[in-house]
Order: C-alpha cells, then structure tokens, then sequence
C-alpha cells in the first residue's frame, strides 16, 4: 500500500473515532484506481523530518506522462500523480536552512544521487535514484512532503513577479531546455517541432532564444495559430507531404538541421528522415502509442550521419535555468494555462486533455 496509503487508513481511523484525539490535519488528493476511476479521498497530512518541508499545493499541472500513466495503466493503484508543482511552506524542519513558513516555491519531483555511473557521466535522468525518488504522496494533493535531497537541490523560491500557475511550469522547460541543449543550434539554422502542445510550444520559444527558425507541425489549426504568436517561423498541418514540401523551402532544400518529436507515432519518426538534413538531429521528445513501431533503416543513418537521440527530463541545473526563462518572461507560458480545476473535476481534465480541447490543466487543491 505504500507510506501515503497507511496515512489514508490512519486518517480514516482518526476521523471515525472520538476516543483518539485527531493530531494531524486530513488532506484531500486524487486518488487514481483505474483509468475510469480517480477517487478524491482524505489521507493524514505527512510528517516532516529534520531537513524537509511541507508544502501547502497551491498549482499542480497534468503533464503528458500523467496522462500517459493514467491512459495506459503505466502506474500501479492506489497512486497519486503531479510533478509539476507549486506551493507555500507551512513547515520546516529545524534543519531547513534556504527556505521558512511562507515562502512561495516550486518544487521538481525527481533529485540524482551525484555519485553513481550515470551522474559521473552528467546522465542524471538515467541515475536510478533519480528515477526512484519523489515528494510525498503527488502533486494531485493538499499538502506534499519535500524530502531533504529535494529541499536541497529541486525546490526553488517562486520570483515575486510569478504566479502559482506560471511556476508550474519550471520542470516541464527545464526538460526542453536540456532537449534543445543537444541539437546545438547555431544562428540561422532551422528545426522542425512536431506537436505544438505545451512542450512544444515551449520548445518554440527556447528554439528562437538560441537564434535558430521554427517550422511547427500539429493537426489543429488553434495551435497553429498559437505557434504563430509564440515565435513559429511558419507552420503547417501535419501532412506528411506537405510537411516535408515545407521543411525543404524552410531550409533551401537541403532539410531542417533538428527536428523534434514532441508527438506522434513510431511512423512519424522515420518520417522525420525525409525532414532532416544530412549529419542533422532527430530528438525523441515523446511517449508514443503502445505498440507503434519504426520500421528504420540504419543505412540511412550510417550513410547520411543523422544523430537519433532521445530525451525525457531533466537535471536540478536546468531547472534553475528554467526558472529564471520564466522569471524573466522569455518564456510565456500564460497562452498555454487553459483550464483551472478542482480536484474533484479530475476525470473532467482527463477528457478535456484527452479529446485535445485542452493544452495545460491545472489542478487547484
């Protein structure tokens, strides 16, 4: 059942007996069982140790692996979700010397060891502690307990001239921003961005901060649209012919130096071959459907040099880097925030997501 789960029972315990005093505050979260079934449920509010915070969730976004998670059974129930997560300190552990009660902050949910094989290497995502630790229980709750390794390295003042809601954003441009890192733009080069949901209108605007000109490419004219103001160069629907049509006047025929995947199929990857130019980069930013396939040559990446990588999230550094995009309003994010939800509309931000009548949700505890 897990920590938080035993907290559910102790709180349910509590709040049904009037012989035991009731210490603890309950929480609410959005509990998932199934796909179809996300309760609302109280669970006891976690203690803190000496060098942890509890945090009091004010903004806490739906990210594309939650839905992902939740769409494909991907996480084992009970489970709450959200990493993506903003708040105000209502405890600090004596030994929590950066932050104290009333402090806005944003907090990220995974912090490396720095010690083993993959931190050597800067491979921080790929660090098996990275990938073990969170907060407790979610971002989907009340309150989240910061443990101290995240206290010390993923959890960061929110700027003064930053909301909740545009905080949240701090993980999900820190895994663009180490994305783009790799495709080593120069000015003037040209990318495709495949899917112009919240990644990848935010891999737009990263993409035009390192000089470089953007072709968007998604199925719904809204986000065209959208990628237009946000600093596109040009877009167009996301029909294979038309698109690679574009991608070659995009960049004098020759193909767009990077293109990156935010969305789409196994397909859509070896379509991204006829897009690409020689010894240019294709970066797997995305979940795909299980099951799609790429049925890939290697000659074509032998012969023409293409670099294929992929690239899922980030490292307590780019978070900070991140924020200050934020903090400085390189990035605006306030275009993408559509929907604001309570908890108990969950199932309801799933659909909205879902049916793609949605970019960001963002859940009010």
């Amino acid at each position: 059942m897990g920590e938080w789960g035993n907290r559910r029972m102790r709180a349910h315990r509590l709040s049904h007996s009037s012989m035991l005093p009731f210490i603890h505050r309950p929480l609410r979260a959005a509990v998932y069982y199934d796909r179809e079934d996300i309760r609302v449920e109280s669970l006891e509010e976690p203690e803190i140790g000496l060098g942890e915070l509890l945090v009091r969730v004010k903004a806490s976004g739906i990210c594309g692996t939650d839905l992902v998670k939740i769409l494909n059974r991907k996480v084992r129930p009970p489970a709450i979700l959200g990493h993506e997560i903003a708040g105000e300190v209502i405890k600090a552990g004596p030994q929590v010397k950066s932050f104290k009660v009333g402090d806005r902050v944003v907090v990220a949910h995974h912090v490396p060891c720095y010690n083993c094989h993959y931190c050597r290497h800067q491979n921080y995502a790929m660090c098996r502690f990275y990938k073990a630790s969170n907060v407790d229980p979610g971002g989907f709750s009340e309150y989240i307990r910061v443990p101290e390794l995240h206290t010390s390295h993923t959890t960061f003042l929110i700027p003064p001239q930053l909301s909740y809601d545009q905080a949240i954003f701090m993980e999900p441009l820190a895994c663009c921003l180490k994305s783009i890192r790799r495709c080593n733009f120069q000015p003037g080069d040209t990318a495709v961005v495949v899917g112009l949901g919240p990644m990848g209108l935010m891999m737009v605007q990263l993409i035009n901060l390192f000089h470089a000109r953007v072709l968007g490419v998604d199925l719904l004219d809204s986000r065209l649209e959208l990628g237009l103001q946000l600093g596109a160069a040009r877009v167009v629907s996301a029909q294979p012919e038309a698109v690679k049509q574009a991608a070659m006047e995009f960049s004098e025929g020759r193909g767009v130096d990077a293109v990156i995947l935010t969305a789409g199929t196994g397909e859509t990857l070896v379509q991204a071959l006829e897009l690409v130019r020689d010894s240019g980069t294709i970066n797997s930013f995305a979940s795909v459907p299980p099951g799609s396939l790429a049925p890939l040559d290697p000659n074509i990446l032998y012969h023409r040099e293409i670099t294929l990588y992929g690239s899922y999230s980030s490292a307590p550094t780019d978070l900070a880097h991140a924020l200050k995009y934020l903090e400085t309003g390189k990035v605006d994010v306030n275009p993408l925030i559509t929907h604001r939800l309570p908890l108990e509309r969950f199932p309801q931000a799933l659909q909205l997501l879902t049916e793609k009548k949605a970019l960001k949700v963002i859940m009010v505890p």
